[in-house]
């Protein structure tokens, strides 16, 4: 008997696992409550202890509020942020100085912004000033980012502090971690990342690690002179043939490098943890002061063989044990600037350390509450820094039912209804001020300023010929949606044929974006395989979920609906529809039909709408694509649809037209007159004035003599309605 085939769709259930453990387990619940409280009473107490914690002198800190951030944080930063940034930074660090109440902070910050920079600089804040702070994002794209932002910054200041300084912050401070199949890491941030450093620590505690390669050194200098003397007597024979020996200089020299060279790199790898809080500096001070006869420093240096010998026999309090979890417990115990995704957070809950006191949580708009309690309830958290946008993407929910409980909700709303206020950056850097002005008016309400640098005419860029590819366009292409059976998504075949004509006419750097599986596909399969191994022209096709964070110089998106009723789907979330339109710096071009009729007013208002047929080149690659895909009576009846509701007053009209085959095989220029004689015919206000009706039968005749041709069935037949004019049929 033959079974029926079947399909079993599996899904990683980890996230969800932690999210449940988490609720259930109920961990550290003190600050959630302190920050969630919803009674008036509880809640009027602690907004007075605020209030008396928070005045010029505050009672219950060590300091004034303020008095110490512009000690211990670089003036060169801060000087290159503007005032928004500014505030909002140092409102978050003094609020992190009261320490007997649990401090939340909002930062919004909407796209273009610069909240990587705003991110970076924050943390690098609490690194300079030793508050061990947790930092997490829901992708793993976006904590690299700010990682390797906070590596830069920490690498910069250092240039300028000694390690004597109090403020000084080593690379091993910061501690990258996460799954090594999803994190993509570069050469430059792999010495912060979990796993590059464990495997480099198990090269220095080895068994040829770095108390192993100090001895062929110490070797080394204390023989190095009855060496040279055994040398230079077996080599005396050559003396007399050659005339010339190595000098003890010489010998050193070569002697001395490939002897320190593997010392070097493990001592290298081990720099980065010796500077943190797990050895103070008084250790470090007597292992250089004392050796094991008690010398002084000076009598110390005058004998590097015996200094060498102290500091390795010197117990550091550095591990032992040469497994990987050990090694790996040795580093979070190091690092004071944790950084990992929201998911990976989970992990903290298992390794002994000092307890994190500062959580930030960058991009929180996208996490689901239940998600954003797995970071929350670490042991001994204090305070938290949220930063996100409500109008960026939400967290995607699957299932309709738990959409509709509202599970993919964030945490940064609902703490906003409870009155928590948030600190606005308002200026953007990244789009034209023709792309951000629609924007801001459809989802700011006009709070975001244009920065000088895009307002600047060098900032206007023409990739594609004026006036249709100007910074913002809304390009009306006549297509038809098409649903996908393999992929239960849509399709818009013509909307791809328009896609690939932009692509083609100039090397280019591009990201096009659409809310659809199957369109995405269609796209791939037309420009990304075609430009794949061209030089200075990248494509890049994406979801709109795919492009959340990214940015491109020149952004075309094709929102694929095209039908009768208006339905828009996906891009009908506004937040969608925010993300995928602030993608862009220079240029943004929306290919879509007129049902999208928000951004079309704002497009016609801003003399941003353009027709596709306004455009030779466009216009012969949609025909081109509508004759491949049968969708000629699209086309024709497009242009009698718009002309009907302009004549709709005095008459209703109505156009039968019948193709044979073969019609596909007509040229371009010949089609196109085709639509110029439908258009005259359409355009006739019927009436029963003579000369218009002579107008009509003359162009009946030839347009039923072009169609005729080859194609006698092929015909379009005026006749005279009951008001005496005369309308197709």
């Amino acid at each position: 008997m033959q079974k029926s085939p079947f399909v079993v769709h599996l899904t990683n259930v980890t996230t969800n696992t932690r999210m449940w453990n988490a609720l259930q387990k109920k961990r550290n619940l003190k600050f959630i409550k302190e920050v969630l409280c919803t009674d008036q009473m509880v809640w009027n107490q602690m907004t007075s202890m605020f209030d008396i914690c928070f005045s010029e002198r505050c009672s219950l800190c060590s300091s004034e509020v303020g008095a110490n951030w512009n000690d211990v944080f670089l003036t060169s930063f801060l000087s290159k942020m503007n005032e928004s940034k500014k505030k909002s930074v140092l409102a978050c660090l003094n609020k992190m100085q009261c320490n007997p109440k649990s401090q939340v902070e909002l930062i919004w910050v909407p796209p273009g912004i610069g909240k990587t920079k705003t991110v970076s600089v924050l943390l690098f804040a609490l690194l300079r000033v030793k508050y061990r702070t947790f930092s997490c994002a829901p992708t793993n794209i976006a904590i690299t980012k700010v990682a390797a932002r906070v590596l830069k910054l920490v690498i910069e200041a250092n240039k300028t502090c000694s390690v004597a300084d109090d403020q000084f912050c080593s690379v091993g401070d910061i501690l990258l971690f996460g799954s090594n199949e999803s994190l993509i890491v570069d050469s430059e941030t792999e010495e912060i990342f979990l796993d590059y450093r464990v495997k480099r620590l198990r090269e220095c505690f080895g068994p040829l690690g770095w108390r192993h390669r100090f001895t062929p050194m110490i070797t080394f200098l204390e023989d190095c002179v009855s060496q040279y003397r055994i040398f230079w007597e077996n080599e005396a024979i050559k003396r007399r043939t050659h005339g010339r020996l190595k000098t003890f200089l010489e010998y050193a020299r070569e002697r001395f490098a490939p002897t320190a060279l593997p010392l070097r790199c493990l001592l290298n790898s081990l720099e980065t943890c010796l500077f943190f809080s797990g050895i103070s500096s008084e250790e470090v001070e007597d292992l250089f002061l004392h050796s094991n006869d008690d010398k002084l420093l000076p009598q110390s240096l005058c004998d590097p063989a015996r200094l060498l010998c102290s500091v390795r026999s010197y117990e550091l309090k550095l591990p032992h044990a040469r497994n990987d979890k050990s090694l790996a417990r040795f580093c979070f115990q190091a690092a004071s600037l944790l950084v990992c995704s929201e998911c990976s957070s989970y992990k903290l809950y298992k390794v002994k350390m000092k307890p994190l006191s500062v959580l930030v949580i960058d991009e929180a708009a996208q996490l689901k509450e239940c998600e954003s309690t797995i970071p929350l309830q670490l042991p001994g958290l204090a305070h938290s820094i949220l930063i996100g946008d409500e109008w960026q993407l939400q967290a995607t929910v699957q299932s309709n039912v738990s959409n509709e409980a509202g599970f993919g909700r964030s945490l940064f709303p609902r703490l906003t209804t409870l009155g928590h206020s948030k600190h606005p950056l308002d200026i953007q850097y990244r789009m034209h001020p023709l792309i951000s002005c629609l924007l801001n008016a459809c989802f700011y309400n006009n709070n975001i300023l244009d920065a000088a640098d895009v307002k600047h005419k060098s900032y206007e860029r023409h990739y594609l010929p004026w006036p249709m590819f100007g910074p913002f366009s809304f390009i009306n292409v006549c297509g038809r949606e098409e649903e996908d059976g393999s992929w239960c998504s849509h399709k818009n075949m013509v909307e791809v044929a328009v896609l690939e004509r932009l692509g083609s006419r100039k090397r280019l750097s591009i990201g096009i974006i659409s809310p659809y599986a199957s369109q995405v596909v269609a796209i791939q399969k037309k420009l990304g395989r075609k430009y794949e191994k061209t030089d200075g022209f990248a494509v890049k096709v994406k979801s709109v979920d795919g492009f959340q964070g990214g940015e491109e110089d020149i952004i075309i998106i094709s929102t694929v609906r095209s039908n009768s009723s208006g339905a828009i789907g996906f891009v009908s979330n506004y937040q969608r529809a925010n993300v995928a339109l602030t993608r862009v710096s220079f240029c943004n071009s929306v290919i879509s039909c007129n049902i999208f009729l928000g951004l079309v007013r704002g497009a016609k208002v801003r003399h941003c709408f353009f027709n596709s047929d306004g455009d030779r080149e466009l216009a012969k690659a949609i025909l081109d694509a509508k004759k491949d895909f049968g969708q000629l009576d699209d086309l024709f009846n497009q242009i009698v649809t718009s002309i009907l509701i302009k004549t709709s007053c005095h008459s209703t009209c109505c156009i039968k037209v019948r193709f044979s085959d073969n019609f596909r095989n007509y040229t371009f220029w010949r089609i196109m007159k085709i639509m110029h004689l439908m258009k005259l015919v359409t355009t006739v206000t019927w009436k029963r004035e003579v000369v218009r009706v002579r107008k009509v039968v003359r162009a009946r005749s030839q347009l039923q003599k072009s169609l005729s041709i080859r194609n006698p069935k092929g015909t379009i037949i005026l006749r005279k309605n009951k008001s005496g004019g005369q309308k197709p049929e």
